[in-house]
């Protein structure tokens, strides 16, 4: 997700990526349009995006790379498009409290190819070991990104985010634990970590 961590040298920064994320039923899909309508949402637009992980040559299993510990980290590529034009982005997440995947600090920067960002990870000892693909479906309800997404071979699921300095991270969950619950979401179909990390451990083969 897009945003700017730039602040005043005299405050804390926000850095912090906040999420929750959760499963939807298609009933839930198809009336969720209407409910962030209705809550006065602003429609960002729609991006097709391409979401390629990398990790070290060596790693053998998923075990070895899954974030848990402060300091692990994420390493992604993303190719999005929106109106014929074409983004790529290298990502990393990192865990800034253990064992809490609903809070991050991220840092992000743009590329101009996407295959030539890939050879230079192969090319220094990394390799790629997951893919994703989805539709997204952006909007902005307040300080909140609302994200309506339709995952291939898997079904739609909403994230929202607000970006927050750390010691804001309790207050930011609960707000969006609380927006989630107004739009009909339970919290039986909340996801611990991630749906990337979800099918990560039922997908990734080494």
């Amino acid at each position: 997700m897009e945003h700017s961590t730039n602040q005043p040298n005299n405050k804390e920064p926000k850095n912090q990526e906040i999420e929750i994320r959760a499963l939807l039923n298609p009933k839930q899909r198809s009336a969720m349009e209407a409910s962030l309508t209705n809550k006065g949402a602003n429609y960002l637009g729609s991006k097709h995006i391409i979401d390629m992980y990398l990790c070290p040559v060596g790693v053998k299993s998923f075990q070895e790379i899954e974030m848990h510990e402060v300091g692990s980290f994420s390493l992604r590529i993303r190719e999005q498009s929106s109106e014929g034009k074409t983004k790529v982005e290298v990502n990393t997440k990192m865990i800034t409290n253990e064992g809490d995947h609903n809070a991050w600090e991220e840092h992000e920067v743009s590329v101009s190819s996407f295959a030539e960002v890939v050879a230079i990870f192969h090319t220094i000892g990394f390799k790629s070991y997951f893919t994703l693909e989805k539709e997204r479906n952006m909007y902005q309800l307040d300080n909140m990104t609302v994200c309506l997404e339709d995952i291939v071979d898997f079904g739609p699921v909403v994230e929202v985010e607000v970006i927050a300095s750390q010691s804001e991270s309790q207050q930011a969950k609960q707000q969006i634990s609380q927006f989630l619950t107004s739009i009909g979401v339970t919290q039986d179909q909340f996801v611990a970590k991630s749906v990337t990390n979800m099918l990560m451990q039922e997908k990734t083969k080494f």
